[in-house]
């Protein structure tokens, strides 16, 4: 018996010994795809309000998710001071002349694009500062053509491309509307016509025939109903 206590007691150890090393690759693998291991590049952008940002939302681009914002704070001159990160396999992206676009989603939620600039440099410095899209130094950025922004992600670019789609399914059924507004008015005259006696022939004549002869024939037959209930 005290022979089979000590191998059991081997045993538990192995299997604990076991379960440590599974626990340890469990950490391992999790820590690798939540990025435990690789490092984080914070930079910082100031804008007006902070009404449609929020912790955690995601830094895009080109639909890569490139970074998420880690902390909102507000400035002694009452700029909104948002702190975000880049992940260190982007950041080669975060180049001199890059902005960001805070874009906001009426049904909830958003995103924040960012706008790589149009020269290739060296990555800027972490702690830089990231102007924003609307700003006066995003604009000027944009209207000397020193930032690379795609029309998918221009606001006025979706708002065009959102009319001209809506535009171009309206048309056939405006077409349709027309035809039937024509063919309408078509039938109104045909009928007017025939009422006033300018028109005898024709689909529309004929139905008005059609129904003048079935008011005489239904009126000769009332007639003679009422002969044969007289003579009953």
């Amino acid at each position: 018996m005290k022979l089979r206590y000590r191998f059991a007691n081997q045993v538990v150890g192995v299997f604990v010994i076991l379960a440590m090393a599974l626990t340890i690759v469990l950490l391992v693998l999790m820590g690798a795809n939540q990025r435990w291991f690789r490092q984080n590049f914070e930079f910082f952008a100031l804008i007006d309000s902070a009404k449609d940002v929020s912790v955690g939302m995601s830094i895009n681009f080109r639909g890569f998710t490139i970074g998420r914002v880690t902390t909102i704070g507000l400035t002694e001159d009452n700029e909104v001071d948002v702190r975000f990160t880049i992940q260190e396999e982007y950041i080669d992206k975060v180049t001199a002349d890059s902005i960001i676009q805070v874009v906001s989603n009426p049904l909830g939620g958003g995103e924040i694009i960012f706008h790589q600039g149009r020269e290739a440099t060296p990555p800027l410095p972490e702690g830089s500062q990231i102007p924003i899209y609307d700003s006066k130094q995003g604009l000027r950025l944009r209207e000397e053509n020193r930032v690379i922004v795609l029309r998918d992600a221009d606001q006025i670019g979706q708002i065009l491309d959102t009319v001209e789609r809506a535009l171009v399914g309206i048309e056939p059924a405006l077409n349709d509307v027309t035809l039937l507004a024509g063919s309408i008015e078509l039938l109104v005259d045909e009928v007017t016509a025939i009422v006033n006696g300018q028109q005898s022939e024709g689909p529309i004549a004929d139905i008005f025939v059609s129904v003048d002869e079935t008011i005489v024939a239904l009126q000769g037959t009332v007639a003679r109903a009422n002969a044969a209930v007289e003579d009953l």
